[in-house]
């Protein structure tokens, strides 16, 4: 038996051949049947093992030529998907960050709003820069922009330092990144509070994009 799954939204006129398909089998001889039938269609079928990793099987039943074009077409398309699929998703986290630094009245003419903001990218990427922030992200953003990890950390607290004067606050008193206790950030901080921000967001645009099949989101 063969299913697909279905999006109600997808013009049925141009189903893709990339069309997610589930073959359900009750012996043996169905498996192979199937198999054999993707093989003879395609030259190679995908298996995924226990731990969710694909396994390509090639056919080689019509020579090494044909299963060496085979190869380079799967690993030429799995390549293809996943540059794309890291286009996508940067744009996603470009749009989230963007969304969070506007509630701020940041300057964003100084460095350290393009510091701060490359920051952000860079653990949503790989939240693990967080820790710990000074010896990862700060020399990993400085080495971006071929600056020390210091001169990182003293531009953006200038950039928190401008942010507070352009509140009329002072630096002692600022009310929009500060902790529990009305107390001033520390830059880190500063960087840990903004970053659960963006996951956030980036959480609410996620489940408005699947749940209302819309990529515009306010």
């Amino acid at each position: 038996m063969t299913g697909y799954y279905n999006n109600p939204h997808e013009d049925k006129t141009n189903r893709s051949s990339e069309a997610l398909g589930f073959y359900l089998t009750s012996s043996d001889r169905d498996l192979l049947n199937k198999v054999d039938e993707i093989m003879g269609k395609q030259g190679v079928v995908g298996l995924r093992d226990a731990l969710g990793r694909i396994h390509y099987v090639v056919d080689g039943r019509k020579g090494s030529p044909y299963a060496a074009r085979r190869i380079n077409e799967a690993a030429f398309s799995i390549a293809k998907e996943q540059k794309n699929e890291g286009l996508e998703l940067a744009k996603r986290y470009t749009a989230a960050i963007d969304h969070v630094l506007l509630g701020y009245r940041f300057l964003r003419t100084l460095r350290g709003y393009r510091f701060l903001r490359h920051m952000l990218q860079l653990s949503l990427a790989d939240p693990s820069l967080l820790h710990p922030i000074s010896k990862r992200l700060f020399p990993e953003t400085g080495r971006y922009y071929r600056v020390s990890p210091s001169q990182v950390e003293r531009n953006v607290r200038y950039l928190m330092d401008r942010l507070a004067e352009d509140e009329g606050l002072t630096a002692e008193n600022r009310r929009p990144l500060m902790d529990d206790k009305g107390r001033r950030l520390s830059v880190s901080a500063v960087v840990f509070t903004l970053h659960d921000q963006a996951v956030n967001e980036l959480q609410r645009r996620t489940l408005i994009r699947f749940g209302r099949n819309d990529d515009t989101v306010d």
